[in-house]
């Protein structure tokens, strides 16, 4: 199966979750958004069971909200696993199993992206500072691994480069340590 979001009709412009069956190639719709929802950015569960996907809604984007929701495929049952603030320009990345929840988020001051583990049975949340935010070249292209023990991301080292300079990172959140991974010809 293939899970992605697409726009309902030219004259309805709401989003579907939808997912794809490769064999037989039917389309099923999961879920609709309301008219201000957008990004539903599905992500799969190892045990192919629910989607994990988060929902950006809100009239203006200064009042956007996300609720990182919890759907299950079999049933329908959709649960809210946490409510956050968006970041304009930063791409979605999570990933999780069972029992744990890992994605990038701004921290609660929003000075620095911060690593997320939350556990989906007690909803206890732990946060490791990733990066600080720097004032321009925000790191981009956030990838958690499906084991959850790591994140990639990549970032423009130099506030002057060409836009499409940049430098792989991967950031292992058992030790901490991040290691640059490659460099772009351009940085």
């Amino acid at each position: 199966f293939l899970a992605y979001h697409r726009v309902e009709s030219r004259s309805d412009p709401r989003l579907a979750l939808t997912l794809l069956d490769l064999e037989s190639a039917q389309h099923r719709v999961l879920a609709t958004s309301d008219s201000e929802q957008r990004d539903f950015a599905p992500v799969w569960s190892p045990d192919s069971r629910s989607l994990l996907h988060r929902v950006v809604s809100g009239p203006r984007r200064t009042e956007w909200r996300v609720d990182l929701q919890l759907l299950d495929v079999q049933t329908g049952a959709m649960t809210i696993l946490a409510r956050e603030e968006p970041v304009p320009g930063l791409a979605w990345a999570a990933a999780f199993d069972q029992q744990t929840l890992v994605h990038v988020r701004l921290n609660g001051s929003k000075e620095a992206f911060a690593v997320v583990r939350r556990d989906l049975i007690t909803g206890e949340e732990r946060e490791t500072e990733l990066i600080q935010k720097p004032a321009r070249n925000q790191p981009h292209r956030f990838s958690v691994s499906s084991d959850l023990k790591t994140v990639y991301y990549a970032m423009n080292p130099n506030e002057r480069a060409v836009q499409r300079a940049a430098v792989a990172y991967r950031h292992d959140l058992w030790t901490g340590q991040t290691r640059e991974l490659m460099r772009s010809a351009d940085s």
